[in-house]
């Protein structure tokens, strides 16, 4: 079980994120994973890339740290819970965020 936890693609099916649509008043963005997602004791990391779809030299980064129990077996779920939050990032004018996310 322990290994499972140190296994990227164990995180990117618990957190869907690559690939993701994001369509809001202006536009829509896709997400993808910069790098394979970082773990820490109990921690799991993910560096994610948006772009602003149809104007691909506009691009935001994320970084978002969660802690490893707040992702459950429910990839759907594990998503929405950071829709507001990117959501929100995206429709910013800032281009970088860090997110420690803290259950």
């Amino acid at each position: 079980m322990r290994d499972q936890h140190l296994n990227p693609d164990h995180w990117r099916q618990r957190f869907p994120i690559d690939h993701a649509r994001f369509q809001l008043n202006f536009g829509e963005w896709i997400a993808e994973m910069e790098r394979d997602p970082a773990t820490q004791p109990n921690f799991v990391g993910f560096d994610i890339v948006f772009s602003l779809i149809g104007h691909e030299a506009l691009k935001k980064r994320m970084q978002l740290v969660v802690p490893m129990m707040d992702l459950t077996g429910e990839p759907d779920k594990n998503l929405n819970m950071f829709r507001h939050e990117i959501e929100e990032f995206l429709n910013s004018d800032q281009d970088f965020l860090s997110l420690w996310h803290q259950g």
